[in-house]
């Protein structure tokens, strides 16, 4: 239901469960983990039937701290017969709705939610710099961020939305300045209707990871109210 209600029905997911498969002690390599998975898996399953694999795994020393991890989209599998097919993967070590959707929100294609603190050339905070700090997860309304144990508030921002394809550009505005009315995200609107609006920062961003500009963007969430992103 969460990915069907934030791609306004657009995504669902139907899924088999195989298993329960001991794997080697010896095995720590995530990648490794996957593979010996595989290799029991085909004896019961056509795995070239399916688009994604997510291996649910119990914590241990090998995982760390870490609750899940995803790929950013899908990767080349190599099955045991030699062929290779492309699936997205997904590693679950806690078995918890919240990094559940958070990996398969990876597998769609989409990255952290993260914050960001910038600084001016006298160390006051700034709108945005050079210099400026990203701290991981601390994005708090989105799935992709931190939601704390809230899985009924959890979401994702228009950003998100936008970068998986959910997000219609018709229903994206880029301006300056102006007063406008946002419609709620989390609600399917015709084409044309506004949910997000892009602010473009005055700062050259080409060095950074695409050569897209930076923007700020405005949405309006009717659980948080109105929010302003980095994107």
């Amino acid at each position: 239901p969460f990915f069907k209600r934030v791609s306004y029905n657009k995504t669902s997911l139907v899924a088999k469960t195989d298993g329960v498969y001991k794997l080697p002690s010896n095995v720590c390599d995530i990648y490794d983990m996957l593979d010996e998975a595989v290799k029991k898996a085909v004896r019961d399953v056509d795995i070239t039937q399916y688009q994604r694999v997510v291996l649910f795994a119990n914590p241990t020393l090998c995982s760390g701290y870490v609750a899940g991890m995803g790929t950013i989209g899908k990767n080349e599998l190599t099955l045991p017969n030699g062929r290779k097919i492309n699936v997205s993967e997904a590693w679950i070590f806690n078995n918890y709705n919240l990094v559940i959707a958070h990996e398969l929100a990876h597998n769609f294609g989409g990255h952290h939610a993260n914050s960001y603190e910038c600084y001016d050339k006298d160390g006051n905070e700034a709108v945005y710099t050079y210099d400026c700090f990203s701290y991981e997860y601390d994005g708090f309304y989105d799935i992709l961020g931190f939601i704390n144990d809230d899985f009924g508030r959890a979401g994702l921002n228009a950003a998100h939305r936008r970068e998986l394809g959910w997000l219609h550009d018709s229903n994206i505005i880029t301006r300056k300045n102006g007063v406008y009315n946002i419609s709620d995200i989390n609600v399917f609107q015709k084409r044309g209707v506004i949910q997000m609006i892009r602010v473009p920062i005055k700062i050259e961003s080409t060095y950074l990871y695409t050569n897209d500009d930076l923007y700020y963007t405005i949405e309006y969430d009717k659980k948080y109210g109105v929010l302003v992103n980095l994107a």
